[in-house]
Order: C-alpha cells, then structure tokens, then sequence
C-alpha cells in the first residue's frame, strides 16, 4: 500500500482546476492527481536533476492507479484583488482568488490501497516528496511525507473515493471530476506528458487536456466543503453556551448586481427560511423558536428572537450585508445551521436569483457589550453606539392612526397624532424595555418630512404572510443614553423594515473614544 500525507501550512489550497478559468471561482478538491505527480517531476527538476528518467518514471510507476483520498473538513474562501496587465500601470483586470480553508495540522491522505512500493522506490519517493514545498499556486504551502505502516487516518477522516463504472445512485453526496494518468501508458512516456509545458500543449499543439492523462470522476462527500463545528460546539455536543453565546453573525452578499435595499424585507424573509430549513433538515424536521420566531403555534414574545436585516453598508442603497442578531443568543445547533448559509434564492414571477453569502464574523455577548465601550471606525453604522438615530429602512406602522367619524385625525394635547407613529414607537419601545431593562429610555420621536426619502418605493408587505398597513414614514429616533444597535421597530422589523442607523453624532463618539 502506498499512502502519502500532505499538510498545508498555511491552512489553505489554493489551485484552479484544469480547464476552468481562474474567475469561475471553482476550487479544485481535492488535489488532483495529476497534480500531484506534476509537483513529484518539478521536484526532481530542482533538486536532483542528476537522476535519469528511468529512475523517475520508476517512482511514477505505481502512481499510475487511481487513488481514494481521505479528506479533513474545510470550506471555500476567497479574496479580490486587481492584477496589472502588460500595457501599463493603469491597464488591470479583477482576479478572484479561490481557496479551500482547512486545519493546517490534518493532513489530507492520498492512498493506494492494492499498489505495493518496493524498497528502493519507497527511498525515492521520499526524497522527491521532501522537496515538494507547495502544491497548487505558490501560496499553497505544504508537507509531503510517507505514512508509516499502520498509521491512523487523523481528523474528519472523509471518504473521497472513485466512482465505479456501474455506480448510478449518489446520495448525499456530489461528483467532482480530477485529472489523472492513464494507467495504459508507460511510465516513460507519462514523464514525457508531465514535462509538457501548458503554454506549449495549448498553443503549439492546440490541446487543452495532456496527453498520457483521464479523467476521474470522485465521490465527494456532502460535508467535504463545510467548516467544521467550532471547538465549543465539539466539546459540549448541543448544549447552549449560557455563559457567553454567540448573538450576532454577519455575511457579505455577492451578486451582480447586488439587490435594491428597496427589496429589503424580500431578502430577509428568505433569509429566515434559508436558517430554518437548513436547522430542520440537521435536527430531524425540529423548529427553533430563536430562528422561526414562533413557539409552537404562538409567535414568540418580547422580540429576543432572530433578527434577519439586510443591510446597506456603504450607503449606495444596494443590499451588500446581512445581519442575523438574536438579543437571546444562538444555540450550537443553530450556529451550526447559520453557519452552512451559502445561498439565498429571491425573485419574483418565478424568476428566482442567487444570492451568495460569505460568513464575516461571530459575535458574542461579551463582544457586543463592548461595543458601547470602545469606539472603532471599522463597526457598521447599524451597531451604533449612539443615542441619535435615523430610519434607512421605513418604519411601517402596525396600527391605523385614530381618525373621527369624519375621517378627520385626532390629535394628542402634545400636537402629534392620537396612534400616530410617534405613540405607536413609544409604546413599542416601552414594551421592549419590560422584558431588558438595560434599555435606554426613549427620549423623542421626530417624523422625517415625506421628501426624506420615497419610503413608498420599498416593499412593505412580508412576502407570504403578514398583515401591513402600508403606512410607511422615516423617523429621527433620540434616546437618553447612547445605544448599541441594530436597531428595528414597527411591522416586519425582523425582516429588515424600520431599521436604523446611527446618526452623524457617532462620528464624534468614535473621535471622543480615540482620544481616551
């Protein structure tokens, strides 16, 4: 048996599969074969180039078979950067950098399970493995070795085998093809494929696969490409962290072109039912009050449920975020769900459109609270802290103002509507603080003028269900002590409707928290 054992030590594999463009954004796992036999031959090129190719291909011999892998658990990343072209500093192109993030001390372990390795060849093998010190793109760095007899297949252990000619069903599971050698050909003639250079076989012999080369068609495992449960999680099984829960996670969105902030309450209604079928499918069809809102048939009280608000961070009123925020925490079993979001599907009339998401961080209590304390320039204006606040998204009433029976409003001694938007937030904001006195009290209400903003051109009503008034208007929110947020009252407020940011006096709280 042959069994080679490679770690990435910088925690990521970077490689673009063959025949895929770089800003396809496809990772390659796991490492193709043929790639690895190319890495063993650039080896023998650099540091014994005195070895004659019979002696190479003697070590590519038995290499020749087609592999079963046995993978840790990762999850795909990726960056953005522009790279300059040849015709000047100002002439460049936008690369997407994908990679696959994993624990640099589980190796992944490439076996031969049938192949034997002679004595010689073994000592061969691995001196070309030592001199392998990336595998992939430059910043892929790794460690090639050879398992010892009866070692044990660390971490996750995941079972990346190749599919058999009559395999049909694949449960659970998706198929990813790898280059490879083709095991009719001579080992010579697979060292001459190898030393083929890319620009050479495209150009000159107008070839996009190498010769002495297949394709293999794998069985990835469902799971291969999901980050693993953090370490508490593995520690306490599905216990909730009373101590500390996480109660925030933040995502990027990636789309082009990303969706009209307009839209808002459509992306976080489909948001929500992303998290809860993502927890039923791992829980057995059970319903989390945290992240469905509703305990048994109720709904859930004094809103320490999930909070799901797109958000708008550079102000271009393009959905670019999303916030999931439960004033109550998360469980792990949540967590774990929230953590496996990779895609919300959104459109209307059937045409549904996909909508990308990339976990940014994780926050707990003890983080949050620190919000109202230290002042960082980095932190989203709907975190606050402030005391002044203003809508970015309409506050749709829940209720109709109080009119006469001549349809004529009532009025309040103070001059503001009897159940007018005013009242309605005051009475809202009262109720919250019953259940967290830690609130601050609600100082004034300011209603913005109508030319503010078009509330009107945002979608009031909660795709699926909810009665709204369609009462939209922006509000000016003052408290008597700086909050941190996020922020959100009124109809459909865990949606993403009648949420707010801080206003401009947080500028100078984080000027006044720098000089401390």
């Amino acid at each position: 048996m042959i069994e080679i054992r490679i770690r990435f030590l910088a925690g990521r594999f970077s490689a673009t599969p063959w025949a895929h463009h770089v800003n396809e954004g496809e990772p390659e796992w796991p490492p193709a074969p043929w790639r690895l036999l190319g890495a063993l031959v650039a080896s023998w090129k650099r540091f014994h180039p005195e070895w004659p190719e019979d002696r190479v291909a003697a070590v590519l011999d038995p290499l020749r078979a087609a592999p079963e892998f046995w993978l840790p658990r990762a999850s795909v990343g990726h960056s953005r950067h522009f790279m300059p072209l040849r015709r000047g500093p100002d002439d460049r192109t936008l690369v997407f950098d994908t990679f696959v993030r994993l624990d640099p001390a589980e190796p992944v372990v490439v076996r031969w399970p049938t192949v034997p390795l002679g004595a010689e060849v073994r000592g061969d093998l691995e001196e070309l493995l030592r001199g392998v010190t990336y595998l992939g793109r430059a910043e892929s760095w790794s460690e090639l070795r050879l398992a010892e007899p009866g070692e044990p297949v660390p971490g996750a252990g995941l079972h990346c085998r190749p599919v058999q000619p009559d395999e049909k069903d694949l449960p659970r599971s998706r198929v990813v093809e790898l280059l490879a050698p083709d095991p009719a050909m001579e080992p010579s003639k697979l060292l001459e494929a190898l030393l083929v250079d890319t620009g050479e076989l495209r150009n000159r012999r107008k070839r996009l696969d190498p010769p002495a080369s297949r394709w293999l068609r794998y069985v990835l495992p469902e799971s291969a490409l999901r980050p693993a449960p953090p370490a508490a999680i593995a520690r306490h099984g599905t216990t909730r962290q009373l101590d500390d829960p996480v109660v925030a996670l933040r995502y990027t969105l990636d789309r082009t072109p990303l969706p009209p902030l307009e839209r808002a309450v459509a992306i976080g209604d489909r948001a929500r039912r992303a998290a809860m079928s993502l927890y039923g499918r791992m829980n057995g069809g059970k319903n989390s009050p945290t992240l469905s809102g509703r305990v048994g048939a109720r709904p859930a009280e004094g809103h320490r449920h999930a909070f799901y608000l797109p958000v708008d961070e550079d102000h271009d009123q393009r959905i670019d975020h999303l916030l999931i925020y439960a004033p109550a925490g998360f469980s792990d079993q949540e967590l774990v769900a929230l953590a496996q979001m990779r895609e919300l599907r959104w459109g209307e009339r059937g045409e549904h459109q996909v909508l990308h998401l990339l976990l940014l961080d994780l926050l707990r209590r003890s983080q949050w609270k620190r919000l109202s304390r230290r002042i960082d320039p980095g932190i989203p204006r709907v975190l606050g802290p402030a005391r002044r606040w203003v809508s970015i998204t309409p506050y749709v009433m829940t209720r109709f103002p109080k009119l006469d029976h001549r349809g004529r409003p009532k009025w309040n001694p103070d001059g503001t509507q009897r159940d007018g938007p005013e009242e309605q937030v005051h009475r809202e904001w009262e109720l919250r603080r019953a259940y967290d006195p830690s609130l601050p009290a609600l100082a004034k209400v300011e209603v913005l003028p109508p030319g503010h903003r078009r509330w009107l051109r945002f979608q009031l009503v909660r795709p699926g269900g909810g009665r709204s008034t369609g009462m939209a208007v922006g509000l000016v929110l003052e408290f008597a002590e700086p909050l941190t947020g996020p922020l959100a009252l009124g109809y459909a407020c865990h949606y993403g409707l009648g949420l707010f940011e801080a206003d401009e006096e947080i500028e100078v709280q984080r000027q006044v928290g720098s000089n401390r």
